[in-house]
């Protein structure tokens, strides 16, 4: 229970201190997803939560007709959620907040993506990120890219109604060849968001 204490302690002084940005991730807009980020600090440093909700299509057949008209079938549905903590360090910011950053994350993702027989996919992964925030003309908005390199090193999928492993992934193992899972878990993340800020000057 401390802990929590201490986070809410440790956002209450930042947001009194200092700005506070929320950030609409961009790219998952146009795909009409969800993610939205807040950002609580002054000066060089940040600490930021992020909320980022999975409703799309996991995958879908299209097909083509004789008239070359395509459709899309089957599609396989997925539902979840990828919760970030992340810590932001400016290098040398203009006013606050702004400029070079540096930023480790830790992400927990947990999603369901209804197969004939539905999956359950919880993940925990670390990433560094390296990215830019401008200010546009001296107003609360800006614009922020970045990218960087991370990896999933907690990965478990099971079959939701009898935790088993599915089907594929128990023949990957079979033949000995799961590491094909540890490629899939190397991430290379690219942001980009518009941001608003709040307080501050």
């Amino acid at each position: 229970m401390k802990y929590i204490y201490t986070i809410i302690f440790t956002f209450t002084f930042l947001t009194s201190q200092g700005q506070l940005d929320f950030r609409l991730n961009l790219d998952d807009a146009l795909k009409k997803k969800f993610a939205l980020n807040i950002e609580l600090g002054s000066d060089k440093f940040s600490v930021e939560l992020g909320n980022r909700f999975l409703l799309g299509d996991w995958s879908s057949v299209s097909q083509k007709d004789g008239s070359g008209n395509i459709t899309i079938t089957n599609p396989t549905e997925r539902i979840g959620y990828i919760g970030t903590i992340r810590a932001n360090f400016y290098r040398n910011p203009n006013t606050s907040l702004d400029g070079f950053h540096i930023s480790p994350t830790v992400d927990y993702m947990r999603q369901t993506v209804k197969f004939a027989e539905p999956t359950l996919n919880n993940r925990v992964g670390m990433c560094i990120l390296f990215g830019y925030k401008y200010i546009i003309a001296e107003s609360k908005f800006s614009v922020q890219a970045e990218t960087g390199i991370g990896y999933w090193f907690f990965d478990k999928t099971k079959v939701k109604s009898t935790g088993a492993l599915p089907e594929g992934e128990q023949y990957l193992e079979d033949l000995g060849i799961s590491s094909f899972k540890n490629v899939r878990n190397i991430r290379a993340p690219f942001n980009i968001t518009v941001n608003y800020r709040i307080g501050g000057d």
